[in-house]
């Protein structure tokens, strides 16, 4: 059977950390990582949509992954 808890606050949206450190990039910066590049790809563009800052990343093939640049 479950158990009914009583007074849990609801966690605020978006408290989890991010899984890439977009937020710490400044234009110039990159960093490499081990997944493939549409995926990475898909990660940067929904982290500038959602974040709304101007943010632009590119991404391109490197080794066994990718490397991700923020130029704008």
């Amino acid at each position: 059977m479950i158990q009914i808890e009583k007074n849990i606050p609801v966690p605020a949206r978006g408290a989890r950390a991010s899984k890439y450190p977009f937020a710490d990039m400044v234009v110039g910066d990159s960093f490499a990582a081990p997944v493939k590049p549409m995926s990475m790809y898909q990660a940067a563009n929904k982290w500038a949509k959602r974040h709304g800052d101007g943010a632009a990343f590119i991404v391109r093939p490197e080794g066994d992954g990718c490397r991700v640049w923020r130029t704008e």
